[in-house]
C-alpha cells in the first residue's frame, strides 16, 4: 500500500472526527444556553463579547461583577434576567462558575 492510497483515507477520518468534535462543541454551548433560559438556574451568568451598547442597556435588577471585551459576568436576583439580558442584545449567555466547570474542591459540611 503506497501513501497515496493512504491519505484519501487518513483525510475522510479526520475530517469525520473534526466534524463530531465541532458537533459536540455545538451541542454543549446549546445545552448550557438553553439551561440559563430556565426560571431561576441560576443567579450568576457570563455574557460572551459583550457589547457597549448591551452594557448600557441592561436592566435595573442585574449587577455587573467583571467586564472585558471577552466576557461580562452579571448577576441577579430576578428570575427572568436572562431572557431581560437577550431582549437588551447579549449574543451568548452561559452559567457562571466561581471556578471551573468542575468543582474539584471538597465542600465543608458543618
Amino acid at each position: 500500500m503506497t501513501t497515496e492510497t493512504a491519505f484519501p483515507w487518513r483525510a475522510a477520518s479526520f475530517a469525520r472526527s473534526a466534524g463530531i468534535l465541532g458537533s459536540l462543541l455545538l451541542l454543549w454551548f446549546t445545552a448550557m444556553a438553553a439551561m440559563t433560559l430556565l426560571p431561576g438556574a441560576s443567579t450568576a451568568v457570563t455574557v460572551v463579547f459583550p457589547s457597549p451598547r448591551l452594557m448600557n442597556a441592561l436592566p435595573e435588577s442585574v449587577y455587573v461583577l467583571e467586564w472585558n471585551s471577552a466576557t461580562a459576568r452579571i448577576i441577579s436576583q430576578n428570575p427572568a434576567f436572562v431572557w431581560e439580558l437577550y431582549r437588551a442584545g447579549a449574543l451568548l449567555v452561559l452559567p457562571a462558575r466561581s471556578s471551573s466547570c468542575v468543582a474539584l474542591r471538597a465542600q465543608r459540611i458543618d
